[in-house]
């Protein structure tokens, strides 16, 4: 099963459009390896275990940027923090 469009994508400068992650596939490496690179899992849309394994698996240096569910699913959930602490990103946004 790939990973949801949407769920994981690259950040990187000038910061004006995202790019899509596809860990599985051929990545945008390189991308991610610029300096102020980050990327970006979105939480509504995916914590599958594909996901999960690619945000743990991501190149060295590269930031991760977490975007969480609303905050009424995430205090009933809290299976998302532990993603959160295992997964060590460098910004949470809500």
């Amino acid at each position: 099963m790939a990973i949801p469009d949407g769920a994981l994508r690259l950040l990187v400068p000038p910061y004006r459009e995202f790019i899509p992650y596809h860990p599985e596939g051929s990545h945008p490496q390189a991308s991610g390896r610029l300096p102020g690179s980050g990327l970006v899992w979105d939480l509504t849309i995916s914590r599958s275990p594909r996901v999960r394994r690619a945000v743990r698996e991501r190149p060295g240096g590269l930031a991760l940027i977490a975007l969480l569910p609303d905050l009424e699913h995430v205090q009933n959930d809290p299976g998302v923090w532990e993603l959160v602490a295992h997964t060590r990103p460098h910004a949470i946004l809500p």
